[in-house]
């Protein structure tokens, strides 16, 4: 039988936490690991790639983590991905999962 492997999708508009997340994430797993800064790139990544979960930005330009859920949740492909939700605000810490 050929499982597939479990796959995470990280959407931040810094390509430092990216990278942060990412070689984290393959050092310590052996997860798929797909990366974007874009909400838009997200939803596409998503609907082709299909991932386990999705770590996602609450602050980006353009379309924001907030905006980028609700497109998530309005497509049959991507609606039932379960998302963690994070930022970096220097005043808070701010996670939540939306499921």
């Amino acid at each position: 039988m050929n499982e597939r492997q479990f796959c995470v999708l990280v959407v931040d508009d810094s390509f430092d936490v990216l990278e942060i997340i990412q070689l984290s994430l393959e050092a310590k797993t052996d997860w798929h690991i797909l990366v974007t800064s874009s909400g838009r790139e997200a939803v596409v990544l998503a609907a082709r790639e299909q991932p386990n979960v999705i770590l996602l930005d609450v602050q980006m330009p353009k379309i924001n983590g907030i905006e980028t859920l609700k497109k998530l949740r309005a497509c049959s492909k991507t609606k039932n991905i379960p998302i963690l939700f994070f930022d970096r605000c220097p005043c808070c810490y701010i996670v939540g999962i939306n499921r």
